[in-house]
């Protein structure tokens, strides 16, 4: 395991890794996620997805000094299939 934890955490882990750090904080500095959300749902229309937010509440102050809020977000999938012999 390296400096970072495992390379590959499982939905479960990462969900509750979420829940861990949802708390305010006392440090303005310090990165929590306000929001999250995991569908575990089995239906063959909906695809299982996950999302969640980091900020800091030093960010979120900033935003009563403007008008518009700018996001950004990173889409990924890796897919490890191995092949059947």
């Amino acid at each position: 395991m390296g400096i970072l934890g495992k390379p590959i955490i499982s939905l479960g882990e990462l969900e509750q890794a979420l829940v861990d750090v949802s708390h305010l904080p006392e440090n303005v500095d310090e990165v929590f996620s306000p929001s999250f959300f995991f569908n575990y749902e089995n239906d063959d229309n909906v695809q299982n997805y996950f999302r969640f937010f980091f900020t800091t509440m030093r960010l979120l102050t900033q935003l009563t000094n403007g008008d518009n809020l700018h996001v950004g977000a990173t889409y990924k999938v890796t897919h490890d299939a191995k092949k059947a012999d």
